[in-house]
């Protein structure tokens, strides 16, 4: 199980590097922004800080559905929990500026481990090209509207 994880972790690291890469060469396409977006959900659920610390920008503000801000510490020492078991992120939109800046719009719905909880939120992410590197600036969710029959 820890080699199967460490291969995983490892698969991400490389495959978050390489996207990380490819979208700071020449023009960003929303592809390459999406892809990097959802490294971010699939390292929390790997538990990987390495890749959230190639994709968190250092002065990160990360306000959550209920309002708590965090910065880069405080999300560094939240993947190190290790509490999420799944988490489907989708992309609904990607808006790119004068090929540096990055807004991306999505949902994301997941289950914390060991716990009968659920979430569904919206987000919106910002992503700065900085030193060639696109890292996320800033992050916001929301709860998302409950469906009614």
């Amino acid at each position: 199980m820890a080699v199967k994880r460490a291969l995983i972790g490892l698969a991400l690291v490389v495959g978050v590097q390489a996207g990380l890469a490819a979208a700071s060469q020449g023009q960003a396409s929303p592809d390459a922004i999406t892809a990097i977006d959802k490294s971010w959900g699939e390292a929390y659920v790997s538990c990987d800080a390495s890749v959230w610390d190639a994709l968190l920008a250092d002065d990160l503000v990360f306000i959550h559905n209920g309002g708590s801000i965090d910065d880069k510490a405080k999300q560094m020492a939240s993947i190190k929990q290790c509490a999420i078991e799944s988490l489907n992120s989708s992309v609904t939109k990607v808006r790119l500026y004068a090929n540096d800046t990055a807004i991306v719009i999505g949902r994301m719905q997941g289950k914390l481990k060991g716990r009968d909880f659920r979430f569904d939120l919206l987000y919106t992410r910002v992503y700065i090209r900085q030193k060639g590197v696109w890292r996320m600036v800033s992050h916001q969710s929301t709860d998302a509207p409950k469906k009614t029959s």
